[in-house]
């Protein structure tokens, strides 16, 4: 595909991490959870390396790596999703200059959130962010078929608003992100605000990388 000869109709975002600066909340609310269920939390720094990935994906991966197995996954993630609300705002603030890209941006072509949050997660977040008036379509973890990297949240959120994928931007700061962008055949643009490394991210298929939130503001030109 020659996407620089494609025209941009409609830029999906992730949310943590790249809409919102959410470590903090993500790791304060897993320990919480864990420790709901049982489990001793460990040091922030074990949990960072699996905060931005869904939960069916990083909580099973974080028992194992703790060694506990009489702990049922899905209690872990039901507690986790009842607190983080709480933690999040507290904790959660937006990028810096976000808002106003995504001000900018809504003035010419229609937005969504892709996240592996739930849905209902991420409205709240939204909500008390400030920010769920710049998105027309919100798809988390319990409206597509599979999670990231898989392509089909991207291409739920595309279904929903009406464009084509070779017409949309995808916008993250994960592996995850792109990878999902680039199977569902769209624009990967990573920021390295959030979770992974430039390395990662032009690894994982990111078109370009931006270090300010300012040049997506830029995204309809950037691949003209």
């Amino acid at each position: 595909m020659n996407y620089e000869a494609q025209l941009i109709r409609a830029v999906a975002f992730d949310l943590d991490g790249t809409v919102t600066n959410s470590l903090g909340s993500c790791v304060i609310a897993l320990q919480e959870a864990l420790a709901a269920t049982g489990v001793d939390a460990p040091p922030r720094e074990v949990l960072y390396p699996t905060i931005g990935l869904p939960l069916m994906t990083s909580v099973p991966y974080l028992l194992a790596e703790l060694g506990v197995v009489d702990v049922d996954v899905h209690d872990v993630i039901a507690a986790y999703e009842t607190c983080y609300p709480r933690v999040s705002r507290e904790y959660t603030v937006v990028v810096s200059n976000v808002e106003v890209v995504l001000r900018v941006l809504n003035q010419s072509c229609p937005l969504a959130i892709v996240t592996s949050k739930a849905t209902d997660t991420a409205m709240d977040v939204l909500e008390h962010s400030n920010l769920g008036s710049f998105f027309s379509v919100v798809v988390g973890s319990d409206r597509a078929r599979a999670l990231k990297p898989d392509p089909a949240p991207l291409l739920e959120a595309c279904r929903l608003l009406g464009v084509a994928p070779e017409s949309t931007a995808m916008v993250g700061d994960a592996s995850v992100d792109m990878a999902m962008a680039r199977a569902a055949g769209a624009f990967a643009i990573g920021v390295d605000w959030g979770a992974a490394s430039v390395t990662e991210l032009m690894k994982a298929g990111a078109s370009k990388v931006v270090s300010d939130p300012l040049t997506l503001c830029e995204i309809p030109r950037l691949f003209c």
